[in-house]
């Protein structure tokens, strides 16, 4: 089907008339009817979708894709500055962000159900080829997998064979890249990471409308990674209808969310930072390694400094006698408590936090300009919870008429809805639905930090209010996960039964 595609692209795409890939799309489809004639049924070509043929378009070097459809004249005067393509001439001048949705669907162990298609967001340095890193979630795209992606990517890598010693080599990207280049989604323009950027000294650079050549090597891991590393997978699904109906993705889903990272950690490490790149004429670790010998990379001097400068949500809060509270997650220490002693009772502080992991806040010491961890009350509950999921516990309680929602009734609550997610998955009722929302309970984030209270260097970039103000996207998403009435239905008047004192 590959060949087909790029045989009409290039046949009928790439000529001066400049058909619109509409119109070409219809000659894929005929084409591959005409073929499907002469083949047996059990062998039918599949036919791709309108993106599909878009992709390959955005595959285009820049020169090819003008020389095709305006002439040679355009081509040479439009890309003489860029040959072919953007040039980097060193490790981390340039790199790349953007999102796909994995083409399989992952297990989740402790629940024992299917989660649903996991969304990978990606950073590959220019210059190398060589992804840099990555964050595995279930949340739509949003500024936190951004934020999140990003921190993977500055960061040192030696977690990774501590986690997976059987990985045969290492994978020492890391720095500060100079150049972001993302294209036009709403989280990619949030105030939140353009203000991090601004205090990392990394510049933005937003695709340019009808310019898919700009970012084009991230697209074309993403198709590798789903081409080659997820085609035998248990669990991988396909786009063409016939192909889904011959194949129970969900029911043979058996790859949990840890060995998908394992298996992205080891194809990146063994596989693709070793094999011979024709885009570069060279291999994306010798090409890494001889590149940061002369162009050392910057880095974040202290990890936690960067996990704050990161972290998605800053808001104002009053410190109570019992601590800080977000969402009903209570919030305390010994340094808290101190600070609220040395000050007025209506004395508020700054804070930030990670919406992919509540078990800790960061709180701002206005004496010192540091920021200083605060770990939550009820670690047991909070511990690997993220913000949306812990706002439907909250929901499905207040629906049960509980005035007081504390933690031993949230968890509670997480057993009943977890006992009717099993059962759920049992009876095999209502599969892409529940598929679809109940992977959005569970989110792959890095390591836990160490639960020691340490402290940060002053750093007056701190003092930057972040927006907490949710993208267009991101808002859409929150509706649609909070207020989703019709998630566990079924289960709900099980739950209710129950009584509030029971649950």
């Amino acid at each position: 089907m590959l060949e087909i595609l790029q045989s009409v692209v290039n046949e009928r795409f790439l000529v001066t008339s400049r058909p619109r890939p509409t119109d070409v799309y219809s000659a894929v489809v005929v084409e591959i009817e005409r073929l499907n004639a002469y083949r047996p049924t059990f062998d039918q070509l599949a036919v791709p979708t309108l993106r599909t043929l878009y992709r390959e378009i955005e595959k285009l070097e820049p020169y090819t894709f003008l020389r095709g459809r305006y002439g040679k004249h355009i081509a040479e005067k439009e890309t003489r500055h860029v040959g072919k393509g953007a040039f980097s001439s060193r490790p981390l001048e340039r790199v790349e962000i953007d999102h796909t949705l994995l083409d399989i669907i992952v297990y989740d162990p402790e629940l024992g159900i299917p989660l649903g298609r996991p969304t990978l967001t990606i950073v590959i340095d220019h210059f190398s080829l060589l992804p840099i890193g990555f964050y595995i979630g279930f949340e739509a795209p949003s500024t936190a997998s951004v934020m999140m992606a990003l921190r993977s990517a500055i960061g040192t890598k030696e977690w990774v064979n501590e986690r997976y010693p059987d990985i045969e080599g290492t994978w020492p990207c890391y720095g500060v890249p100079e150049v972001l280049v993302t294209d036009n989604g709403p989280e990619f323009h949030s105030k939140d990471l353009e203000i991090a950027c601004a205090q990392l000294g990394i510049t933005i650079q937003h695709n340019k409308v009808k310019s898919p050549w700009t970012k084009g090597v991230v697209e074309r891991i993403f198709g590798e990674i789903n081409r080659s590393l997820l085609c035998d997978a248990p669990g991988k699904t396909f786009h063409n209808k016939d192909a889904r109906s011959e194949n129970d993705a969900v029911g043979e889903a058996s790859v949990p969310i840890a060995i998908l990272e394992h298996v992205l950690c080891k194809w990146i490490v063994e596989i693709h930072a070793r094999k011979m790149h024709e885009g570069i004429q060279a291999i994306p670790l010798e090409r890494w390694t001889e590149g940061v010998e002369t162009f050392p990379p910057r880095l974040i001097s202290d990890q936690e400094d960067l996990n704050v400068l990161l972290s998605c949500f800053k808001e104002v809060r009053k410190i109570h006698p019992k601590g800080i509270v977000i969402e009903g997650i209570w919030y305390s220490s010994r340094k808290l408590t101190e600070l609220r002693n040395s000050s007025n009772k209506d004395f508020q502080v700054d804070m930030k936090f990670d919406p992919t992991n509540m078990w800790r806040i960061h709180v701002r010491d206005p004496r010192t300009n540091t920021y200083f961890d605060v770990p939550a009350l009820d670690p047991e509950y909070a511990e690997g919870l993220g913000l949306w999921p812990h706002k439907i516990l909250r929901k499905y309680l207040r629906k049960m008429g509980a005035r007081q929602i504390d933690p031993t009734e949230l968890a509670k609550v997480k057993e009943h809805i977890h006992d009717l997610i099993q059962e759920t998955a049992k009876t095999k009722k209502r599969k892409r639905t529940t598929n679809a929302r109940i992977g959005r309970f569970r989110e792959s984030s890095s390591p836990a930090p160490s639960n020691e209270d340490r402290m940060i260097e002053p750093n007056t970039s701190y003092e930057i209010s972040f927006d907490a103000a949710p993208t267009a996207k991101e808002e859409d998403y929150r509706d649609d996960l909070v207020e989703d009435d019709d998630f566990l239905a079924d289960g709900m008047q099980r739950i209710q039964a129950v009584g509030k004192d029971d649950v």
